[in-house]
């Protein structure tokens, strides 16, 4: 098999570093701490979902998840909740907080996707994040395969 010369995951890694920079700059200036839209978002339009469902969601290890919502607690965003009939669940909400900052982080967040898209038609935009989706369930797709199971979410 020929070795092709792309740069594909070069180019998502740069596209994903600038744009945790921008947004981090962003949110700073503003005056809040740069934490992941993705959590707000869930958190806000599902109150009460687990962290492992957090995690599930959004394809990320749970140790990781976990640290990043001590974090977001500690800064009074999140709020955690012990399941009643399973101590070991957390059951997450945003915090009065969690949810003045959330209109900021959404304009950051849209701010961002804007730069990034403004280099492309809104034709290509859309072509381009259809792809990503095939590529997404692909890799998903495999994963699930390998690991016996993979939650994939729209």
């Amino acid at each position: 098999m020929k070795q092709k010369d792309h740069h594909i995951l070069r180019e998502i890694s740069i596209i994903h570093r600038y744009g945790n920079v921008h947004l981090a700059k962003e949110l700073k200036k503003a005056g809040i701490e740069p934490f992941p839209p993705e959590y707000f978002i869930m958190i806000h339009y599902h109150p009460a979902i687990t962290q492992e469902q957090l995690s599930s969601f959004l394809h990320m290890d749970k140790g990781a998840v976990a640290k990043t919502l001590n974090k977001m607690e500690r800064s009074g965003y999140v709020k955690k909740k012990k399941d009643s009939k399973d101590q070991r669940k957390n059951h997450l909400f945003l915090t009065q907080k969690g949810h003045e900052v959330l209109p900021l982080l959404l304009q950051a967040k849209n701010n961002l996707e804007n730069l990034i898209f403004s280099a492309i038609s809104s034709e290509e935009e859309v072509v381009f994040e259809e792809m990503l989706s095939q590529i997404c369930a692909k890799l998903l797709s495999t994963e699930k395969k390998e690991k016996g199971g993979c939650h994939h979410h729209e």
